[in-house]
């Protein structure tokens, strides 16, 4: 699963994915789970969900609510990582990509997480 944002078409595959990415994010598994970006909408999601660290290239701070903050360049292919910069997606979709990671945007996570 490599969608950051939900394309319009295929829409209830990518909903399904959504829902499933959701489900193990919020669950007690392995895998470990990131949010990309140090921002108030990464604040939100830690409320509920426990994380292993936050991921940004630019926050110069080695914490951020209490969690460690790495660089994209350090996150294990196996992590799951929803990405709560609402700023450049297009952008952030392709870093994510290019990292092959499973990702998904803040807004499909909030909507889909239940």
């Amino acid at each position: 699963m490599q969608d950051l944002l939900i394309p319009v078409n295929d829409e209830g595959r990518n909903r399904q994915r959504a829902i499933e990415f959701c489900a193990e994010f919020r669950g007690a598994n392995r895998r470990p789970k990131f949010v990309f970006g140090c921002t108030s909408y990464a604040h939100d999601i830690v409320k509920g969900v426990e994380i292993d660290a936050f991921v940004d290239d630019i926050f110069q701070q080695p914490f951020y609510l209490g969690k460690p903050v790495i660089r994209s360049t350090e996150l294990p292919s196996n992590a799951l990582v929803v990405a709560a910069s609402i700023f450049r997606p297009t952008t952030m979709k392709a870093k994510l990509d290019s990292l092959e990671v499973e990702s998904l945007d803040f807004f499909a996570f909030r909507k889909f997480s239940g």
